[in-house]
């Protein structure tokens, strides 16, 4: 990510974001990153004055970390919508899907 875009976009919005995913993902598995949510509070409450090479350091590695939680949910959200599709279609009808993701066509033959 470019500098200009790092310093577009302030530090809390970003340890929001952190927070709200932290919190989406423990709705989902239980209490388990309360550890997790803590440890960023104190991290972001500690390092508030740093400046310079540093600041810039943690903010990238802020945004890296939401970017990450980010994608994990999306892939978590993609892969229950894929769970069992093998056993609700035949297996004549994945490979037509198939097919036609590539651009080609079954021939029709008869069963």
């Amino acid at each position: 990510m470019s500098l200009l875009k790092m310093r577009a976009v302030a530090p809390k919005n970003v340890l929001r974001n952190i927070l709200r995913r932290l919190r989406t993902q423990t709705a989902l598995v239980g209490d388990s990153s309360l550890p997790t949510r803590q440890y960023v509070l104190k991290q972001y409450r500690s390092n508030q004055a740093a400046q310079g090479g540093k600041a810039t350091m943690l903010q990238k590695f802020a945004m890296d970390y939401s970017a990450l939680l980010t994608d994990l949910q999306e892939r978590k959200k993609l892969h229950e919508l894929d769970v069992g599709l093998e056993s609700e279609i035949s297996q004549k009808e994945m490979s037509r899907r198939a097919a036609a993701r590539v651009g080609l066509q079954l021939p029709k033959l008869n069963p």
